[in-house]
């Protein structure tokens, strides 16, 4: 019971880290796209530059690894929308698969 907990749990963090690895890649080499302020950028580099990075940075978010403010001022950076959904990440984490 906890092993397939724990494959639900990767799984989930595999496919938003999917999402938001792409949309974070396809904003920074977009060059019609506003380029990101200097603090976000060398934030996007660090908890989104590769899938590896951005599963860490998920799981960190809902284990208390690291603070929401740094991972979610990238994402609200480049739209709203992804500040959104990474909010429902994070609830559905917390509230749907770690309360189980």
């Amino acid at each position: 019971s906890l092993f397939w907990a724990l494959v639900l749990l990767a799984l989930i963090v595999y496919v938003f880290a999917l999402i938001f690895t792409q949309a974070v890649a396809d904003h920074v080499l977009d060059p019609m796209a506003p380029a990101l302020p200097e603090l976000d950028q060398e934030a996007s580099r660090k908890y989104f530059g590769s899938l590896m990075e951005t599963m860490l940075s998920l799981f960190m978010t809902i284990s208390d690894g690291v603070s929401w403010e740094k991972i979610i001022s990238v994402l609200s950076s480049i739209s709203l929308v992804w500040t959104a959904f990474f909010i429902f990440y994070v609830a559905f984490a917390y509230f749907a698969v770690l309360n189980v």
